[in-house]
């Protein structure tokens, strides 16, 4: 009976664990398809570091849960820039983070993602 009870925590604690990785990895998703979205040339994707103004959000976005989203944008030339996009979180004392990172590229009028003819 100890043995069952014990590994269901541990099965509890693994589950929740994967669910903060996987809401974690969504939201620096979702930030990283939005800028990618925006033209080069766009205010949006200014060289420098950002924070997201709701910072700590929950798994929506949205003010007040244990996540914290920032992002960088390096130039890397009049036609592309470097987009990554970080999510931290801490919860019971452990921190973890995702980084998910990418190049946006203009080709004639859009943005397209790099290797993909325009």
């Amino acid at each position: 009976m100890l043995a069952a009870v014990s590994m269901h925590f541990g099965s509890a604690r693994n589950n929740t664990k994967g669910n903060i990785y996987t809401q974690a990895n969504m939201l620096a998703k979702t930030q990283l398809e939005d800028l990618k979205n925006q033209e080069v040339t766009s205010p949006r994707l200014a060289t420098g570091a950002y924070q997201d103004l709701n910072n700590p959000i929950d798994a929506e976005g949205l003010p007040g849960g244990i996540y914290s989203r920032s992002w960088t944008i390096d130039n890397l030339g009049a036609t592309a820039r470097r987009i990554t996009v970080t999510v931290q979180w801490n919860r019971g004392g452990k921190p973890g983070s995702v980084v998910l990172s990418s190049k946006a590229l203009r080709c004639g009028a859009a943005t397209c993602e790099e290797g993909i003819d325009c």
